[in-house]
């Protein structure tokens, strides 16, 4: 009789383990899943629900703004001109795809590199939303969009952010017809 009870309490753990296991894996699997599918949200994300606004080069005056539909210029002596701007849906999806490869919601809220700036600064602010989420991301005293040696990866993919949707502005016909900025700076 004893064996009997031994054997169905080892029975009963081996059973008991069988179902911890099981279940740990249909939990692992669950989990997965729903990470895949909050990733391939982002990917598959509405253009719509898809804007950013980045301030960009000496003291971050240069602004596309997708929320607004417009692009400003610093004009240096002679202030800022701002113009209507959209960015066609293509060129949107490769910022958007561009952004979602590296990563652009996990950056921390500020890019810094102490001990290495440059006069005049370069400013960088990203506002970017996606998916209803909200992210922004400062970098004061910054470098030339082609300044990347030695810096972090986050600073680096940054940079290369910008310098794609810069590159992109400066190579429309309403950034060329744009007037020439007056004077510079020191």
């Amino acid at each position: 009789m004893f064996k009997l009870i031994r054997r169905s309490k080892r029975a009963v753990i081996i059973i008991c383990l069988v179902l911890f296991a099981v279940l740990l894996s249909v939990t692992f699997l669950v989990i997965q899943n729903n990470k895949s599918k909050d990733i391939s949200n982002l990917y598959s994300a509405n253009l719509d629900d898809f804007n950013f606004k980045l301030n960009f080069n000496t003291y971050g005056k240069d602004q596309i703004d997708t929320y607004k539909g417009t692009f400003t210029k610093d004009l240096v002596i002679d202030g800022t001109k701002t113009i209507d701007f959209k960015i066609p849906d293509s060129v949107k999806k490769d910022i958007y795809k561009m952004m979602m490869d590296i990563d652009i919601m996990s950056f921390p809220n500020s890019l810094k590199v102490e001990g290495m700036s440059v006069t005049p600064s370069f400013d960088y602010k990203l506002t970017v939303t996606i998916n209803g989420k909200t992210k922004t991301i400062v970098w004061n005293e910054g470098f030339y969009t082609d300044m990347n040696t030695n810096l972090p990866k986050d600073n680096v993919n940054f940079l290369k952010l910008v310098k794609h949707i810069s590159d992109y502005i400066h190579s429309t016909e309403e950034y060329k017809n744009m007037p020439q900025a007056n004077g510079g700076y020191d």
